[in-house]
């Protein structure tokens, strides 16, 4: 699989495990980019000629294939510029429509920035207060506290589908029958769990879903949120400009309908493209022999660590996990990560966009080592030797 991505053609020694921070790109995916700046780079949706037309039949028809292969409707998919900027639009555009000061969101102490601070500053401006399930001392989510929690009042839940620190799944199922149970909207953060497992959004019943595109092989600089289009409809347009627009006056403006009206100004056409592009090369592999492959691959990871002294894990990660963050005593994480780029082996260092998390824990700062498609058999074999080596050196 690894010939299909020109990264590793021209880096033939890399070890690459650094998945859940940005994934490769395809040789698809950048031929549709780039057939999209040589062939037809029109603008969309506002031009009269045969460029355009091409470019806005290429973008609508990159939303039609995203939103058949999420099993959601095409006017339900609404592009953005990541998983950041579509949860701050949920949060802006609907959710402020529904707080009133003391009202309670709901979260967990396990969240990615992206799904904490856009919270705190809506609670800010509202005056709506946030609640946190609990996390025990080694990272692990606390499912009887979330659900004790949300028959308390909550008019707001919002929780990662997969922690970005630990790789634990969370059971999104049982809690999105809870809350909707009690009525209670929820939006899903599925940034992690999105390269890994197939979603059908009708099914799953989640009110609100984002996730980025570079996270699934795609481009950087677009990302998804999929809202059940009678929500959207309620929702208000967070940015003005063009394109949104349906009628404008110099005193008033009206809107188009979802998911135009979230849409304003020039949108990221080449990489929306370039995701229709990686929605289908992981619709190509997104196997069951390829969940084993990976499964054994973790697998690889984890007895790789468990074979140094020392050795502490954020969370308690399994072969079903795609992910390991930990730390290693007699170490620190920033000298394992340098010593480790230097045989070629990339992974993550640092407090991984969850700092909270990591402070409840007891720990500065984490390696994180994350498995994707490309991950094979030499790739866990130079790990685990670098991995050795580097504690022999640094300890």
């Amino acid at each position: 699989m690894k010939q299909d991505f020109p990264l590793f053609t021209h880096n033939p020694d890399l070890v690459y495990l650094d998945y859940a921070n940005t994934a490769p790109k395809p040789q698809s995916v950048i031929s549709a980019v780039c057939e999209y700046y040589t062939h037809y780079s029109g603008n969309v949706h506002r031009a009269n000629h045969d460029i355009g037309s091409r470019a806005d039949h290429a973008y609508e028809m990159a939303r039609m294939r995203i939103a058949e292969y999420l099993g959601a409707e095409r006017n339900e998919i609404v592009f953005q510029k990541n998983t950041t900027e579509a949860i701050n639009l949920v949060a802006q555009s609907f959710v402020a429509k529904l707080i009133e000061p003391g009202d309670k969101i709901l979260l967990t102490g396990l969240e990615h920035h992206a799904n904490l601070v856009s919270w705190q500053l809506l609670a800010a401006r509202t005056g709506a207060e946030l609640v946190f399930s609990q996390v025990d001392e080694d990272g692990c989510f606390d499912e009887q506290h979330w659900l004790k929690l949300l028959i308390s009042g909550v008019r707001f839940a919002a929780f990662t589908a997969v922690s970005n620190v630990t790789g634990e799944r969370f059971p999104i199922e049982q809690m999105l029958a809870a809350a909707r149970g009690l009525g209670v909207p929820t939006l899903i953060d599925a940034a992690q769990l999105m390269p890994h497992e197939r979603i059908d959004f009708d099914k799953l019943g989640a009110d609100f879903l984002v996730f980025s595109g570079h996270k699934v092989y795609g481009p950087t600089g677009v990302g998804i949120l999929i809202g059940r289009y009678e929500l959207l409809n309620q929702m208000d347009p967070w940015i003005g400009g063009g394109d949104m627009i349906d009628t404008v006056h110099l005193s008033s403006s009206t809107f188009q309908e979802p998911p135009l009206r979230f849409e304003a100004g020039t949108p990221p056409i080449a990489s929306v493209i370039g995701l229709g592009a990686a929605i289908d090369y992981l619709d190509g592999h997104l196997t069951e022999t390829q969940h084993a492959h990976e499964s054994c691959m973790m697998q690889g990871v984890l007895n790789a660590l468990n074979q140094i002294e020392g050795t502490r894990f954020l969370g308690d990660p399994t072969s079903d996990a795609r992910l390991a963050s930990f730390v290693i005593e007699g170490v620190h994480s920033a000298d394992l990560g340098a010593y480790l780029n230097e045989k070629n082996v990339a992974v993550r260092v640092g407090k991984m966009c969850a700092h909270p998390l990591l402070e409840q824990c007891g720990i500065d700062s984490a390696v994180r080592a994350s498995i994707g498609l490309c991950t094979d058999q030499t790739d866990i074999d130079k790990f685990a030797d670098a991995l050795t080596k580097a504690v022999k050196r640094l300890r």
